[in-house]
């Protein structure tokens, strides 16, 4: 038998074919690549290219609400307190809540540090036909479009 004999038994050869392309690959990666691995890149003397700073898109987060007295300040704290750098407003729509949703909101409003970017919206009496959160919704998007026309993004999210 010679050096070069190789069995033909499937699996046996076919991890010879892998590891002899993986010892290739590494063999060239090593010594005919120019060095790759170096870490020898240097930036110019005048530094990184400086970082055009574009204007982050405005968003308007619509939060409708009925009944939620019981999560609607945790979920307007933690809506406030996200530390986006463009301009960013929160307006939470009541939709004739029997509970104290509404007041809890607008306490919220006063009292947070970041509460000049929450307002509380009261959804006036719903048309027949419309579904109280879509309507909620659709009242909450009329008053973000009227106040805020150029904002980008529109997120819609619940109270709880």
């Amino acid at each position: 038998m010679s050096f070069w004999f190789i069995p033909f038994f499937p699996l046996e050869f076919s991890l010879f074919l892998l590891t002899s392309l993986s010892l290739a690959t590494w063999v060239y990666l090593s010594f005919g690549h120019g060095r790759f691995w170096y870490a020898d890149q240097r930036l110019g003397r005048d530094g990184p290219i400086p970082f055009k700073a574009t204007p982050w898109p405005s968003v308007v987060v619509v939060v409708p609400a009925r009944n939620e007295a019981d999560v609607i300040e945790r979920t307007l704290r933690s809506l406030l307190e996200q530390d986006y750098p463009g301009e960013f407003h929160v307006v939470m729509v009541d939709d004739q809540s029997e509970d104290r949703t509404g007041d809890i909101a607008r306490q919220l409003a006063i009292r947070h540090p970041a509460g000049a970017h929450l307002t509380v919206k009261v959804a006036e009496n719903r048309p027949s036909g419309w579904l109280g959160k879509v309507w909620a919704l659709h009242t909450g998007l009329q008053y973000a479009e009227k106040h805020w026309p150029h904002a980008v993004y529109r997120y819609l999210t619940d109270a709880d």
